[in-house]
């Protein structure tokens, strides 16, 4: 005996060790003890009976650390091991932790006073205990606890509040989840003895209804957390007011669920109203949080309105926010408290503004209940019986009461006062849009709706503009900071928010909003602030904002063209009339880096309103065009402001030109365009560009997107601006040459092989700036009306394509080079011919990869489309070497059938191109293989290589399509080579390829080259050809016949590749039958009967006459529903081939790929 006690005596050292070595977080004890201290002490909370050291440890031990793991180690045996413990352990367990919470809470002395994560750990363990043992074991739990807190003193309140706290967190809101735990399994607390899991009531539940049930518990819980607050309000400094406030909290949790009249009754409402009175921010806040909690229980309408309007919460909600508001007045006129008071007193205040708008809106909900209710019975549907009349019409005179207090309180320049008021201030909104609402409506809510919807929009205009700098301690003339940036963009979300609400009332009441905005353009516009000062940014900035925003879905002449009335194009003349003598008067506020770009904003917006008042052109162009827009000399505005001119300029350049405004635009646009032409480092690119401060985005142009800055649209509006018809040309020319000068002047000095200086980033600048320019200009402009705007938008070609002839594997040169190149395909039409064979053969210069060959393909489809039949001698010379680098560029992805890749690959010169080991190891055919020719490379084609390849067979397909399409088919009759690589390749991918889209569009191209290649009857009887299916290419009939018509229109839906049913293959299907039907247009009667006798009959065994027939009828019809019946007629033939069939295998496509 002595030795095993010896034994736990040094377990039990050991265990001390192992949990001061868990605990410490100096450093000071090596990782790997630590790491085996916290894996002993794991299984020894594991353990069953671990717990059974913790009683003795916690008694006798020194440490805190070792006290919080005992109490922790016991929390978690409660819930995981109660319903083992024996009567006897239970109950000791039970008197020792009653005795620690006794200890805990009659020690006064500060020096031996429980730490507080010790008693809150220790309330969690009598908490869990009370869980599973109230009330059959431990019926006496909350008398005992009471009794405590009457006779320690401030210990025992406190450990009562504690207690409270845990059991509501532990027991009552633990989500009823506790059936498993055994917490009521044994002693009676189960709702039968015996019965087993399925009939135990949830712990939340029992413990709730046995409190219930104990006489005068509930009452006496109650007037304990007053006294408790009532205690700390005599003292409301230091502990006392902490106590409280934790009381208060207490007290908040269990209004939830408690009777409201014992939290209601004279008493506590009387000790409440104390808190509110208090001085104490953190008393003032806890009494509103239990307000709020009191106004959020859920009950019927009458009931809650006669509770808020017994309590006077309305009164009180309204003086507990006006005190606050007038604190935080008056602190902002004494320059300010500490931000330890300011923090404190935003949150009491922001308390406050919840508690205003818990009230409200629980009224609100009673008048919207009542509307609904209205709207039911009209709509003659079922609906909830309406809150009676009187309570509705007391609620809606405590709303009107309430909502001056809540509006003025959505102009604190507190964010959460602001948030917390938000939803009541849009919920009001919204009543007064509800027809029902309105109409039943007391005269006395109509008659001050206008004045709140007012001051709704007025406090929305302040609280929207940004903070005093000197609050907030940036500078947001410094856009390079951080801070700014980080402030700028909390201010421009708040705005945001507010502006849901704006929106809301102005689509409700535009006369109010725009009376709004009226009064703030006043304010700025009136170049004195409050005291005689001068304006202030910030209310010039707001103005602005709100005047773009009041814009938004607006029906006003100034917005919409044909409506003739338009109150918003007289704001805006209002505001560009004293535009320049704000600029005179205030400089450094028209020119704010927030401002500058707001006043651009509006003219972009309200463009037609410029366009009705031609007198308000000049100070528009004067922004955009001087110091405070493309000239500002912060980076991001001028970038900004590059980008909202070129916006502005494409409604109005007729209007420029009409006012004899062009030549002084040409002039004050030099400086910006020399600006331009020259590229900014990489801190400061477009990324950094300024967005707008009204909605915090950016340009969202290709600009920023393709990676140049936003000063290159510059140019653009340059060449809108030249590019109108009535310029005088010579003016045209002048500005034209001069700037293509400069711009050609940068690519070649980039570009220069003989110089040390080559900067790929400049050529491509200045590349994009005369694409650009291009932009404003017509193809007749530039080739009829003025053959010399052509020449000169073209002279950048030759230095653009030395760039990709000297760097033709940079991505970023060959994208800025091609989109120049197809920019004046548009512009100066086929004078761009003796470009495109070089471009081209610069471009697949070298090795070029799939993705580099693909963008040749795109190139060339593009000329194919604009130029036709013009484009045959080009792409006789450079199709075929182009078709052999794509065949090379596919083979190590291609596999018959496509493969795990999904390539087929390109036919050339005789075999197919593919990569030997994807080839399936049977006898290398397309059919049935595909499973075992990926089974080679595994996931090989979810590589970016092989998306590429796929990509790159996707682009050849349609490149074939337009080849057809654009007749240039002629090319291919000419090159057997060519010719064979296409129809091959094409018929290949229609009958076998695992993509049904890829199929589809391998059949779109095929029909394309039947229409041209397969003779019409009217041209066989014409003479044209000798006899139907002869056409310029001997033998395409009889291709055509067996090879796409038998395999990829019959063969492929037959056996299952293609299934008419599904969505993803029905285009396919649809494909297919508009193949078959152009062989039955082109070759008759003698191809019908091939494909009833042999390609459905003796191929499938289906009937040639029933089926044949009907299949032959189904696919030449032309009915409305045509296709959709030859789909599921064709399906039906598909379901009896594959029964007479069974043996042979499909090859499932994918719907895309």
């Amino acid at each position: 005996a002595g030795a095993h006690g010896g034994g736990g005596g040094a377990m039990a050292d050991d265990t001390e060790k192992a949990i001061i070595y868990a605990f410490d977080q100096s450093g000071a004890v090596a990782a790997d003890l630590r790491e085996r201290a916290l894996s002993y002490l794991r299984d020894l909370q594991a353990s069953p009976d671990g717990w059974k050291q913790c009683v003795p440890r916690y008694q006798s031990t020194a440490y805190p650390e070792v006290r919080f793991w005992c109490l922790q180690t016991l929390a978690e045996a409660v819930r995981s091991h109660h319903a083992s413990l024996s009567d006897q352990d239970a109950a000791a367990l039970r008197a020792h932790v009653a005795s620690w919470i006794h200890d805990a809470a009659t020690r006064t002395d500060p020096a031996t006073a429980v730490p507080a994560f010790i008693k809150n750990k220790l309330a969690q363990v009598c908490a869990r205990l009370a869980g599973a043992e109230y009330p059959a074991r431990w019926p006496s739990f909350f008398a005992d606890l009471l009794q405590l807190a009457a006779n320690a003193g401030d210990g025992g309140l406190d450990a009562l509040v504690r207690v409270l706290d845990a059991v509501d967190d532990e027991v009552i809101s633990s989500g009823d989840t506790q059936h498993g735990h055994g917490a009521g399994s044994r002693g009676g607390n189960s709702r039968r003895g015996g019965g087993g899991a399925d009939d135990e009531v949830p712990a939340s539940t029992r413990v709730k209804d046995a409190m219930r049930a104990e006489p005068g518990l509930l009452p006496r819980i109650v007037d304990a957390i007053r006294a408790v607050i009532a205690s700390g309000l005599e003292r409301a400094t230091g502990p006392g007011a902490a106590l409280a406030e934790a009381a208060a909290g207490c007290a908040r949790r269990y209004a939830e669920w408690v009777d409201v009249s014992l939290f209601s009754d004279e008493a506590f409402v009387r000790t409440i109203n104390a808190m509110l009175a208090s001085g104490h921010h953190g008393l003032r806040g806890s009494g509103c949080d239990f307000l709020v909690a009191l106004a959020h229980k859920g009950m019927d309408h009458g009931a809650k309105v006669g509770l808020i309007a017994r309590l006077d919460l309305v009164n009180v909600s309204r003086v507990a926010l006006n005190a606050y508001i007038a604190d935080g007045a008056a602190a902002s006129a004494a320059g300010g408290g500490g931000d330890d008071d300011d923090d404190d007193a935003a949150e009491g205040e922001g308390k406050a503004a919840a508690l205003a708008a818990a009230v409200g809106g629980e009224l609100l909900s009673c008048l919207r209940a009542e509307a609904a209710s209205a709207a039911g019975a009209e709509a003659n549907e079922p609906h909830a019986p309406p809150p009676p009349r009187d309570a509705c019409d007391a609620a809606a005179r405590m709303v009107d009461d309430l909502m001056p207090t809540a509006v003025s309180a959505l102009g604190s320049r507190r964010e959460s006062t602001t948030m917390a008021i938000l939803p009541l201030a849009t919920a009001y909104v919204n009543r007064l849009k509800d027809a029902h609402a309105v109409k039943l409506m007391p005269a006395s809510s109509a008659a001050v709706a206008e004045g709140t919807l007012r001051a709704s929009l007025d406090a929305v205009v302040r609280r929207s503009s940004f903070p005093d700098e000197s609050a907030v301690g940036v500078d947001f003339g410094d856009g390079d900071d951080k801070s700014t940036r980080e402030c700028e963009a909390d201010a421009v979300a708040m705005r945001q928010e507010l502006a849901v609400l704006f929106r809301a009332i102005a689509r409700l009441a535009p006369h109010l909003a725009l009376g709004a905005v009226r009064g703030a353009l006043a304010r700025a516009l009136s170049l004195e602030g409050g005291g005689g000062e001068p304006v202030r940014w910030q209310t010039v900035e707001t103005a602005l904002a709100a005047l773009h925003l009041v814009g938004e879905g607006a029906r006003d002449g100034a917005l919409k063209p044909g409506v003739e009335e338009s109150p918003l194009g007289e704001l805006v003349e209002m505001l560009l009339g004293a535009w320049d003598v704000l600029g005179s008067k205030s400089p450094a506020v028209a020119a704010h880096r927030l401002v500058a770009p707001a006043l651009l904003e509006i003219c972009v917006r309200y463009h037609l309103a410029v366009e009705r008042r031609p007198a308000l052109l000049r100070p528009a162009l004067a922004a955009f065009l001087d110091g405070r827009g493309v000239m500002h000399p912060a980076r991001e505005v001028s970038r900004r402001a590059c980008y909202l001119f070129c916006r502005f300029v494409k409604p109005t350049r007729g209007l420029i030109l009409c006012h004899g405004a062009l030549p002084g635009v040409m002039a004050a646009l030099e400086p910006a365009l020399m600006d331009a032409s020259v590229p900014e480092s990489a801190s400061s690119s477009a990324a950094n560009s300024v967005g707008s401060s009204f909605t915090g985005g950016g340009t969202g142009g290709a600009m920023a997107t393709a990676g140049n800055d936003d000063r290159l649209y510059v140019f653009e509006a340059f060449g809108l601006l030249l590019g109108i018809d009535d310029v005088p040309d010579d003016l045209r020319i002048r500005c034209l040459e001069a700037v293509f000068a400069r711009l050609r002047g940068a690519v070649e000095a980039a570009s220069n092989s003989h110089s040390n200086q080559q900067n790929p980033a400049a050529a491509q600048h200045a590349i994009v700036a005369m694409g650009n320019v291009a932009k404003g200009f017509t193809l007749r402009l530039a080739t009829q009306t003025s053959p010399r705007v052509g020449e000169i938008l073209a002279s950048g070609l030759d230095p653009a394509l030395r760039c990709v002839q000297l760097w033709p594997r940079d991505p970023l040169t060959r994208q800025r080079v091609v989109a120049y190149f197809q920019r004046l395909v548009t512009v100066v039409g086929p004078a761009v011919f003796p470009y495109a064979s070089p471009l081209l053969e610069h471009m697949r210069s070298g090795s070029p990869s799939a993705s580099e060959l693909r963008e040749c393909l795109v190139l060339i489809n593009q000329l194919m489309a604009s130029f036709k039949e013009s484009l045959a001698p080009f792409l006789a010379t450079q199709l075929p070497p182009l078709v052999t680098q794509i065949a090379g560029a596919l083979a190590p992805f291609a596999a018959p059938g496509g493969g795990v890749n999904g390539v087929c690959g390109l036919f050339l010169d005789g075999a197919r191109r593919v990569n030997p080991q994807l080839v399936p190891n049977d006898d290398g055919g397309s059919g049935g293989a595909n499973a075992a020719g990926g089974a080679v490379v595994g996931a090989a084609g979810n590589t970016e290589e092989a998306r590429e390849a796929r990509d790159l067979e996707k682009i050849f397909v349609a490149h074939a399509h337009g080849v057809a399409a654009n007749n240039l088919a002629g090319v291919l009759v000419a090159d057997p080579r060519l010719r064979e690589c296409f129809l091959e390749t094409l018929a290949a991918a229609a009958s076998a390829h695992p993509s049904a889209m890829s199929r589809k569009s391998a059949l779109q191209a095929l029909i394309r080259v039947a229409q041209c290649w397969l003779p019409t009857a009217e041209v066989v009887a014409s003479g044209g050809a000798t006899r139907a299916g002869e056409g310029p290419v001997p033998g395409f009939a009889a291709f055509a016949v067996s090879r796409v018509a038998k395999e990829a229109c019959v063969d492929a839906v037959m056996r299952g590749d293609l299934d008419p049913r599904d969505a993803g293959c029905a285009a396919a299907v649809a494909e297919t039958v508009n193949f078959t039907r152009v062989m039955l247009e082109r070759l008759g009667d003698e191809f019908a009967n091939h494909l009833r006798v042999n390609l459905l009959g003796a191929a499938w065994g289906l009937d040639p006459e029933s089926h044949g027939r009907e299949y032959v009828r189904r696919v030449t019809s032309t009915t409305q529903n045509s296709a959709r019946e030859a789909r599921a007629f064709i399906a039906e033939c598909a379901k009896i081939a594959q029964g007479k069939n069974s043996g042979v295998a499909s090859k499932k496509c994918t719907p895309g790929m």
